[in-house]
């Protein structure tokens, strides 16, 4: 389950003072189950198990979320390294929160969960068109309107 690569992760850092020769893969892992379980309240996540099934703003924020984690691993005594880390991890959430309120578009995402989805029917005035049955006594003319007196 290898969600980012090296180079993806080593966009985030600042060249001079961190270079990543690998990915930790636990940390990694763990970075995008955090995210993909929060995303799978707007999308169908099931099939995102790796960087070739994610969508590439996704790993992107995998990538940013591990970078961050990396930072403060580093700089764990400086708040220059933190303060990077906080700037990352305030990305990386903006572009959650937008992912989930519907004005971030993962536009290679492959289908959206039915709370994303528009309605799966839509009333119309017939329903009360046929005459009621000895099975269905609710069908039939309306019994009541608003707006009319009794």
């Amino acid at each position: 389950m290898t969600y980012i690569t090296v180079d993806q992760a080593q966009a985030w850092c600042e060249a001079t003072r961190m270079t990543l020769s690998s990915v930790d893969s636990e940390l990694a892992d763990s970075m995008a189950i955090q995210t993909i379980a929060r995303l799978s309240q707007a999308y169908e996540t099931a099939g995102w198990v790796d960087e070739s099934t994610t969508p590439k703003l996704v790993v992107k924020i995998i990538a940013m979320l591990y970078v961050a984690a990396e930072y403060d691993r580093v700089f764990s005594t400086s708040d220059a390294g933190s303060v990077y880390a906080q700037r990352l991890r305030a990305m990386a959430e903006q572009l959650i929160v937008g992912i989930l309120a519907g004005t971030t578009d993962l536009v290679d995402a492959s289908e959206t969960s039915a709370a994303t989805s528009g309605p799966l029917f839509y009333p119309t005035d017939q329903s009360t068109a046929i005459a009621p049955t000895r099975e269905d006594m609710s069908t039939g003319p309306e019994a009541f309107s608003m707006g009319r007196v009794f």
